[in-house]
């Protein structure tokens, strides 16, 4: 799906009082810290974890709340004997080549004396991505990890970065310090940011995985190995929001988004058999033949739409793109089916998909529904949502809000923007969600309307 989302550098202002520009992101904006918190002057001095307790964000009071992702906070079973991530594979090839290109960034980086950064920091830098690049060789992701963890990755708040954060991208060159003005600039798009990114998050999984007593034998894990994972995860006790949270973190932890690799084409997967189809009134019809739609569609005075579905319905498919780095190029099509896999795993029901469109198709964006009990969540690429309703019950209406809040934080608003609905049929051949994907992009075509509860 084409993501149209603006990539200018972001303008973080940390002073006190001071505005945040709006800017469609797949996070929502969170207000700047108090510059005393800050503290520009001690950037280069503590290089120690320094992660605040991620809260519970409101995004919109009448139908939707934010749990931001928390994996170290998953109640998982005890970790196996052993150091935990020795001897799991290494991520794709790519990483070679992402570690080369961060390592020749920190090998030119100098110490900054206006931010009281010195060599000692710098070295700090180097030392940390070699001891990350061999353990991740290695396939020893907890030393990885340590010390990604050291360098203040992977980062948890573009908008609100820790100090450990911020100078490691300054000293990387990914970040720009105004000492005067107590702002700093930052493109959370840069391709190599999210190589950075990417290599931290796909440790922090694979950690996670055998902490949970699930080894994986491939890197990203297979598709049984992620249903075990999310199957202990339950067994474990994991609440609603840490189920949904490990899902996060298993799609950010293998997919990085087409546009945040610096790719501008748009992904296509594996094409599925075409379709035509067709709606009388409520009723729908499906035909392998084209001259069997073009007959019934002049019969009924209707439009029929041939569909050519290139969504991904299978894991092979999900992540058959290119690599960038640790992780598998993706969109939200491929950031959805595998969302509905480690959902489905965890037990919650995969109610349907809605397709999100524009003008001419300049945006386009696919977001799931799940069930769990009488709690309905929305999810948008690994981002997720619950659903809050002003009466008893959730419905359609509460629904839409929940959709239309999660397209206001990928583009900045709903205004101008269409939604599709549709049903995950029951007994529906395939992977979970795959159907109410490809149905929901031919109702947009068609016009028609399906309400999902």
């Amino acid at each position: 799906m084409k993501i149209d989302n603006e990539r200018n550098s972001l303008r973080r202002t940390v002073g006190i009082g001071a505005p945040m520009p709006a800017r469609p992101r797949a996070r929502a904006a969170v207000a700047p810290r108090p510059l005393q918190e800050v503290r520009l002057t001690e950037l280069g001095h503590s290089f120690q974890e320094n992660m605040a307790p991620l809260a519970t964000k409101v995004l919109d009071a009448s139908s939707l709340v934010r749990f931001q992702t928390n994996v170290g906070g998953l109640a998982s079973p005890p970790p196996p004997s052993g150091t935990p991530g020795n001897g799991l594979p290494p991520p794709p090839a790519s990483q070679a080549d992402a570690f080369a290109n961060l390592q020749e960034l920190a090998a030119d980086a100098e110490p900054l004396p206006d931010l009281d950064i010195d060599q000692a920091d710098v070295d700090a830098v180097n030392d940390q991505l070699e001891i990350a690049r061999a353990a991740t060789e290695a396939g020893d992701y907890a030393t990885a990890l340590a010390a990604y963890e050291a360098l203040g990755l992977p980062v948890e708040d573009t908008a609100n970065l820790t100090d450990e954060e911020l100078a490691t991208l300054v000293l990387l060159g990914l970040a720009e310090v105004d000492v005067d003005n107590g702002t700093y600039e930052f493109d959370d798009y840069d391709a190599t940011y999210q190589e950075l990114q990417g290599l931290a998050l796909n440790a922090q999984l694979m950690v996670a995985m055998a902490n949970a007593g699930v080894t994986p034998s491939e890197n990203p894990p297979t598709q049984a190995e992620a249903q075990l994972y999310m199957e202990s995860l339950v067994a474990a006790g994991a609440s609603t929001e840490e189920l949904f949270a490990a899902a996060s973190a298993f799609v950010e932890g293998t997919v990085v988004l087409y546009n945040h690799a610096g790719m501008t084409g748009e992904p296509a997967y594996g094409a599925d058999t075409p379709r035509y189809v067709l709606m009388d009134g409520d009723q729908r019809h499906e035909f392998a033949d084209e001259a069997d739609a073009l007959a019934m569609a002049k019969e009924l005075d209707v439009h029929y739409v041939k569909s050519e579905s290139t969504l991904p319905d299978s894991w092979d498919d999900a992540y058959s793109l290119d690599t960038s780095g640790a992780r598998h190029i993706g969109d939200c099509e491929n950031t959805l089916y595998l969302m509905n896999q480690l959902l489905s795993y965890a037990g919650f029901e995969d109610v349907g998909s809605a397709m999100i469109s524009g003008g001419d198709d300049v945006i386009a964006h696919m977001v799931g529904i799940y069930r769990d009990g009488e709690d309905y969540y929305v999810t948008s690429n690994a981002d997720f949502a619950r659903v809050n309703s002003s009466t008893t019950n959730v419905t359609n209406a509460s629904i839409e809000k929940a959709v239309k809040a999660a397209a206001v934080d990928v583009y900045g608003t709903s205004f101008g923007l269409t939604f599709t609905y549709a049903k995950q049929p029951s007994g529906a051949a395939g992977d979970p969600g795959v159907e109410s994907m490809r149905r929901a992009q031919e109702y947009a075509t068609l016009g028609y309307e399906e309400e999902l509860l």
